[in-house]
């Protein structure tokens, strides 16, 4: 869900495996930093 509200497209096979490692870890903040990091959420000026 996170990947298709930030970047408005579902996430590729490997990021879904990450992004569940990550909750299971870790917490939902994690996975939050991550995808707001992404290349593709940051922009430029």
């Amino acid at each position: 869900m996170v990947y298709r509200t930030a970047l408005t497209r579902p996430p590729t096979q490997e990021e879904a495996e990450i992004g569940r490692q990550l909750v299971e870890l870790g917490s939902l903040d994690d996975l939050t930093h991550v995808v707001f990091n992404l290349s593709e959420f940051l922009y430029r000026r």
